[in-house]
């Protein structure tokens, strides 16, 4: 499918690459929210509602089952709700996705968040310097 039609990679926000991300690998919906349930990023109108249903769903599952990687619901849809890096990511597709999968879509959004990062920290480190 992705070799039929080209996904435009270059994001220049956390907001986009959410947006490309679910193009690229053919998803119906992704939100990305801390463990508090406040929003991030998603590819959705309803991510406040979403982010905070999902974090308190995945941390009562947390809670119950402490070794718990992943919560897969099947509505209609596959829901997936996985915590990578101190991230929930809630993912919404046709079928369900493979760990590796999960796993390659929030490696692409540390990558990314790493990549945009790395400036500002230089800046900091030059303004410290400068100022001392």
């Amino acid at each position: 499918l992705l070799a039929q039609k080209h996904v435009q990679e270059d994001a220049v926000d956390l907001q986009e690459l959410v947006r490309v991300l679910k193009r690229k690998h053919v998803l119906d919906s992704l939100c990305i929210s801390q463990p508090n349930g406040s929003l991030l990023a998603s590819s959705e109108g309803n991510g406040v509602n979403e982010s905070i249903t999902a974090s308190a769903l995945f941390n009562y599952v947390q809670s119950e089952i402490p070794r718990s990687e992943i919560v897969l619901i099947r509505s209609n849809t596959w829901n997936m709700l996985f915590k990578y890096h101190g991230k929930i990511f809630i993912i919404k597709a046709p079928a369900s996705l493979s760990t590796i999968e999960l796993k390659a879509i929030s490696k692409e959004v540390e990558n990314f968040l790493l990549k945009n990062d790395a400036p500002v920290r230089e800046q900091k480190k030059i303004q410290r310097s400068s100022i001392e």
